[in-house]
């Protein structure tokens, strides 16, 4: 083992072929365009969130409103009861 075979092992080319250069390009171009269908799906999802925030909202807020006239309509109904029941004598408060 004389020392000219021990530098001799490795080499290292500086030239740069051209299949590297367009493998390289190749897989940038690849990120890059990842990148920006990432972003669009990213954009589209948040406005989607946004679209059933705000269906949630109106839903909620609808429900409350019909509630709300669900329960006017039962004191209603109950008032009229009432009242039915006193005309024929068979109501009595505390019962």
């Amino acid at each position: 083992m004389n020392g000219d075979s021990a530098v001799q092992g490795w080499h290292l080319d500086k030239r740069v072929s051209v299949g590297h250069l367009i493998t390289t390009l190749a897989v940038i171009g690849t990120l890059i365009a990842w990148g920006i269908s990432v972003e669009r799906r990213m954009t589209k999802a948040e406005v989607e969130i946004e679209h059933l925030i705000n269906d949630t909202v109106e839903i909620k807020e609808s429900v409350r409103d019909s509630m709300t006239e669900i329960k006017t309509a039962l004191r209603d109904i109950n008032l009229r009861l009432d009242n039915i029941l006193q005309e024929h004598g068979q109501f009595k408060r505390g019962n």
